[in-house]
This record gives C-alpha cells, structure tokens and sequence, in this order.
C-alpha cells in the first residue's frame, strides 16, 4: 500500500506505507520543507565543531543529539538552541549541563534546557564550582619533574 498527499485533485507526494510500529514517521528527504532542507548554512560539522570547542561532554552530547533523529537535519533547531544556551555561560557550565544529560540519556531540547537552567541555579548556589586554576602552557612552566631532586631549579 501507499501513502498519497493530493492538494484538489492534484497528487503532490506518494510513498510505500511504514508498517513499522517502532519507526512512527517516514519522512523522505525530498518531501522536507525547504525549511528543513536548508538551513543558512547549519551542518552536522558546525555542531560537532562548536561542540568540540566547549568540551568533550558536549561533544559527546551533541553527537548523541544529531543521532537521535533518521535525519540530522531533523535535529539542527535542537542544536541551534542548545548553542544559545551555552552563548553566554562558561564552559564549564555547559560541560556539567551536557554531563547531566548524558547521565540521564537525555537527548531533546526540551529537557536539556531545564538541566542546563537547574545546572546554572547549582554554579550560583557555590555548590559546583567553575575551574578558574586552568594551567597556562607555555616554556616557562615546568612539570613535576624539575622539581624532584631539589636543588638550585626547585
């Protein structure tokens, strides 16, 4: 059997029907929205690379995001919002929120926005606190090494 959408009398789309009780939709990419299709210049690359950049949980999290759907595309608003989110916080705030979420297998919007809000309530309350003595690399820093025999460099 198939699925037809007639706008009048005129047949726009067709499809073989889905009879699959654990896949609810089938959603071909080309009977997507152009909203959905295109989306300024959203990717699965940007996602994964701003992610990248906060840290691993996130990463971790956004990965699990993009996945969470038969098309990524179908995930990007999720993702433009969780961004949003971490725009204006710490790191370290979006890293804890994104563990959060990965604890819980959480992977919507929805309810990782509610963590990330009960994660900034938790950094305000002094109950977790930010890493502030992140260490500097360069030349001058020396490791634990230089110090282990004492002497005129310890």
């Amino acid at each position: 059997k198939a699925i037809e959408i007639f706008i009048g009398s005129e047949r726009i789309a067709a499809h073989k029907r889905n009879y699959n009780k654990f896949k609810r939709y089938t959603t071909l990419p080309e009977h997507m929205p152009e909203s959905h299709k295109v989306v300024q210049g959203w990717s699965t690359e940007r996602f994964l690379s701003w992610a990248e950049k906060v840290g691993p949980n996130t990463k971790e999290f956004i990965k699990h995001v993009l996945e969470s759907r038969e098309y990524p595309v179908q995930t990007y608003r999720a993702c433009m919002g969780i961004m949003r989110l971490g725009k204006d916080c710490s790191p370290d705030i979006m890293e804890h929120a994104c563990q959060e979420a990965l604890n819980k297998r959480t992977y919507s919007y929805k309810y990782f926005s509610i963590i990330f809000k009960q994660t900034i309530a938790k950094f305000d309350k002094g109950s977790i606190k930010e890493e502030t003595d992140r260490v500097v690399l360069h030349d001058n820093v020396r490791g634990s090494s230089a110090y282990e025999r004492g002497g005129i460099n310890a």
